[in-house]
């Protein structure tokens, strides 16, 4: 007869117990009651517990788009989203447009994230072009005060407006990618989150209602009352442009409601202080002005 290996010595013992464990907690869940009856022993665990997996009471997994970079998905993408205006992963032009008008909150948000440049700068370039051309169309350049003749003004006066138009156009691009750069900067030392070409595509989106302008302007020169209706549709446009230059900011470089209207209010604030300065400065200078020795002929 083979010798039993330790290993299956091992291996029987540890079946003993365990039977032995078995048979003895089935003996005691049943004894005798008085009539001889056998009757179930009540337990005398403690109560039991829903079994939970491991992956139970973990946050929901992550959604991240596979579009974006590690970085970009680890800045937008960590937090749920509680499944109200979902986004989707993309947008075309008219949804960026739509959006801006109906849901600037959710447009800035999204476009923050992707960044459609191209589409900001044909935002600018074309509400700059259409209200340049119903101003050169409504523009009367006879009835300008000028040392020409009837007949050359017009033809002189047109190509002047028109080349000056052309670079109006021009300095509102350097402006709002001036103004970008600004705002960037601040915002930052505001503790808020560097996003230079986030911020440039939401404020160039933010120019979108700038195309209102041109009807105003037709509706000043040829409704009645329509110069009294004009400058309040320009006041409401103006405002309006400047609520979505705020939420652009705010979504851009994730501020506060507060500090992205100091961010925006800013430049204007230097330009006064800068202003009043200057004025100061040629008040101080009056007094000398007087005793200053006039030459003589």
């Amino acid at each position: 007869m083979e010798k039993e290996r330790p290993e299956d010595q091992v291996g029987k013992d540890d079946l003993a117990i365990r039977s032995g464990e078995t048979a003895s907690s089935e003996s005691n869940a049943i004894e005798p009651s008085g009539s001889g009856a056998m009757e179930p022993r009540e337990s005398e665990r403690g109560p039991i517990c829903p079994i939970v997996t491991e992956r139970q009471g973990e946050a929901p997994p992550v959604r991240c788009d596979p579009a974006l970079g590690p970085g970009e998905n680890a800045d937008w993408e960590q937090t749920p989203r509680d499944g109200g205006d979902e986004p989707p992963v993309r947008w075309n032009s008219w949804d960026y447009l739509y959006h801006v008008m109906v849901k600037p909150k959710l447009a800035f948000s999204v476009a923050a994230r992707e960044k459609p440049l191209g589409l900001a700068l044909s935002v600018v370039l074309a509400t700059s072009i259409v209200n340049l051309i119903i101003d050169l169309s409504l523009g009367g350049a006879g009835s300008l005060d000028s040392p020409f003749p009837p007949e050359l003004a017009g033809p002189v006066f047109e190509g002047l407006m028109a080349r000056l138009s052309m670079f109006g156009v021009l300095f509102g691009v350097f402006i709002w990618l001036f103004m970008t750069g600004f705002f960037n900067l601040i915002g930052e030392l505001l503790g808020g989150v560097g996003n230079a070409k986030g911020l440039l595509a939401s404020l160039g989106l933010a120019y979108w209602p700038m195309i209102l302008y041109a009807p105003l302007s037709l509706i000043g020169a040829y409704a009645p009352g329509g110069q009294a209706m004009q400058g309040l549709g320009v006041f409401a446009v103006t405002l309006w442009i400047f609520i979505l230059q705020a939420l652009a900011i705010k979504a851009a470089l994730r501020l506060s409601t507060g500090r992205a209207v100091f961010v925006l209010l800013l430049p204007l604030l230097l330009l006064m202080l800068t202003l009043f300065l200057f004025i100061l400065i040629i008040l101080s200078m009056l007094p000398s002005i007087g005793t200053l020795p006039l030459s003589s002929r």
